[in-house]
């Protein structure tokens, strides 16, 4: 997640934090979540396999999934 969040949107980022650990506690995992510039981000997404468009317009609200799949 874009580190900037936190000062530029930090009610999206309570509502993400939120989900992302009720949803750790049904799968029984903890969910990590790490924070990058948005630059870096942005520099990551240039190796994404796939991209989900919500139309979502707050700023600095764009997450990076990654899975431990290795198949």
């Amino acid at each position: 997640m874009a580190a900037e969040i936190i000062e530029h949107n930090l009610q999206i980022h309570e509502q993400i934090i939120k989900r992302i650990a009720d949803l750790g506690t049904q799968q029984g995992n903890a969910i990590a979540v790490q924070y990058v510039s948005y630059s870096i981000l942005k520099e990551k997404t240039e190796k994404s396999k796939a991209v989900i468009r919500t139309g979502e317009c707050s700023p600095y609200v764009n997450i990076l999934l990654c899975s431990g799949v290795t198949f």
